[in-house]
């Protein structure tokens, strides 16, 4: 019976050592560490991302808001008295139109230029065909995070000239 015992398992196939046990160890722990090491920038970046996301829409909220609620429709807020098809202002990040541009502090502050702004907020106004109703469009820029594109928030409305 002593025979037969031996001959049950033989000397190449005994089970897992503890060097190799080890090694096994090692490599998973290193590509455990990997992956956590990409789920904490990944973290990070999305929260900065929403949090910016979050600022820019409050930001052009608070100036859409401003807009539409000046009393009169050719107030000079919204570009006076206006021919149909007519814009005013603009919203193209590369080419701010002097008077319809605001630079913002993290805190939404208007400071004095582009240099200390952290946001930037621009805004146009259009009338349609008949001269009677103002769109106004706001767009509000956040830098980009880790080079990532920069959060853009573009609200619109509109302003009758029979108070609708």
């Amino acid at each position: 019976m002593n025979k037969l015992r031996r001959n049950a398992f033989p000397r190449n196939q005994q089970g897992v050592g503890l060097i190799e046990t080890m090694i096994a160890a090692v490599i998973l722990l290193v590509g455990v560490m990997a992956v956590m090491a990409l789920f904490a920038v990944a973290v990070a970046q999305n929260k900065a991302q929403g949090d910016y996301g979050t600022q820019v829409t409050t930001f052009g909220q608070d100036k859409l808001e401003q807009l539409r609620s000046l009393p009169n429709f050719n107030d000079p807020g919204l570009c006076g008295a206006m021919a149909a098809n007519v814009t005013c202002g603009g919203v193209d990040p590369a080419n701010p139109q002097a008077g319809y541009v605001d630079y913002l502090s993290p805190t939404g502050v208007v400071v004095g230029g582009a240099a200390q702004a952290t946001f930037t907020r621009q805004w146009q106004i259009d009338t349609d065909a008949t001269g009677r109703i103002k769109t106004i469009t706001v767009q509000t820029t956040a830098p980009a995070v880790a080079n990532q594109t920069a959060p853009i928030t573009i609200l619109t409305t509109f302003k009758s000239k029979d108070g609708f």
